[in-house]
């Protein structure tokens, strides 16, 4: 192959790149763009190694990870999800669901392989990362201070909660960005973005990227402190917050403290809480195999038809809101005790490639897988499109980065 073609395949890994980097500032006029994103992504990654004559290697490493281990469990989470289509009361709903979050894996796998058989591997500079998510940052605060100008003119909706999922994204993005400036020796730059981007996420309405941002310090520093510690620090209580949710879902809402409370307000906290206490009340009548894909969308239907004997008939409001705003007790109440087995085995497997990340790039990870975890379990329904996608997309970046501190 030529030097000419190798630079051009080259060039276009790093505009796939830059595609996956620009989905805080791409979010910010549309918040369910980040499928699109990973799909552009995925395709330019699949031509680059085309014109590098990588194609074959391409697909050998695609299926190879179908026969790693992490290839296996998400093929065996895929096949739980699909089944339980057989006894969910939402299986249109379901079905299609389900096809979404496979479709999303795919595409991650699809831009991972491709992007990993390229040799030398692609860079992944800080500037370009970092900027991308100060002008996604600056453009939020400007959108949320001055009531949505850009997207009013562009005929999208004003109001303030449309930007939630952009401010989601802006905590997840930062301890990669910060990392990659620090790398390249940007340290003014790096505080200057951690400013900016906490700014806009404290501006905004959504306390799930507020949560996120704060809970993605503690991990950062314990990886720094200790560590071959922190990983399994980290990934442990992410495993038990995951097991425990049904028994402590009854309980939030008096464990949380009431000056938080009040900070946060009803509508953001308070209502979780009784929410998750509804929902935990359904799991025990089928906690082996769950409730079916979706169920949780008509979850308020089930008292209806004789299913939750002894719940609080005041508790039908609180299952009517679509799901359960908390990913881990979807999981246990849609897919039962085996599919929380299966999530927990995908958390260890993630955990584990944390681990052993080398240099700064652990602790931004574990930053950003905890991150992840927390907006998950205070937040949205558990297989929406652009969630796995966005983190897709950040997974992508995250193997850029690795690709080049592995390979010099």
């Amino acid at each position: 192959m030529s030097a000419h073609a190798k630079s051009r395949s080259h060039r276009l890994a790093e505009v796939a790149l830059v595609v996956a980097a620009a989905a805080p500032l791409a979010m910010v006029l549309s918040r369910g763009i980040a499928p699109v994103l990973l799909a552009v992504a995925a395709l330019v990654l699949a031509l680059s190694s085309t014109l590098a004559g990588r194609a074959p290697a391409a697909r050998a490493r695609f299926a190879a990870f179908l026969r790693a281990p992490g290839g296996m469990l998400a093929l065996a989470i895929a096949a739980w999800m699909l089944a339980s289509l057989a006894w969910t009361p939402a299986f249109l709903r379901g079905g299609e669901l389900a096809l979404h979050v496979v479709a999303s894996a795919v595409l991650v796998a699809i831009a991972l392989a491709n992007l990993l058989v390229l040799a030398p591997p692609v860079r992944l500079p800080g500037a370009p990362v970092g900027g991308l998510l100060a002008a996604a940052a600056v453009l939020t605060i400007v959108e949320l201070t001055l009531g949505s100008p850009l997207r009013g003119a562009l005929g999208a909706s004003q109001e303030a909660f449309r930007l939630n999922r952009t401010a989601v994204a802006l905590a997840l993005f930062l301890p990669l960005a910060v990392t990659l400036l620090l790398r390249d020796g940007r340290r003014a730059w790096a505080i200057a973005l951690a400013l900016v981007t906490a700014s806009a996420v404290f501006v905004s309405d959504s306390e799930s990227a507020k949560l996120a941002l704060l809970a993605a310090g503690a991990p950062s520093l314990l990886a720094r402190l200790a560590p071959r510690a922190a990983a399994p620090i980290g990934g442990g209580a992410m495993l038990v917050a995951l097991f425990a949710i049904p028994v402590l879902a009854p309980f939030v809402n008096a464990l949380v403290p009431a000056a938080l409370h009040e900070a946060v307000g009803y509508g953001a906290l308070g209502i979780r809480g009784e929410i998750w206490a509804a929902y935990s009340r359904l799991v025990g009548e089928s906690w082996l195999v769950g409730h079916g894909m979706e169920a949780g969308h008509v979850a308020a239907s089930f008292l209806a038809r004789g299913v939750g004997a002894g719940v609080d008939p005041a508790s039908a409001a609180l299952l009517d809101w679509g799901h359960p705003h908390n990913v881990a007790l979807q999981i246990w109440f849609e897919l039962g005790l085996v599919g929380v087995i299966l999530f927990a085995g995908a958390i260890v497997l993630a955990i584990r490639v944390v681990a052993r990340l080398s240099g700064a790039l652990r602790p931004a990870a574990l930053a950003s897988a905890t991150a992840v975890f927390a907006t998950s379990y205070v937040s949205h329904g558990a297989w929406q499109a652009w969630w796995w996608c966005l983190v897709g997309l950040l997974v992508l970046l995250y193997a850029a980065a690795r690709e080049r501190e592995a390979r010099p």
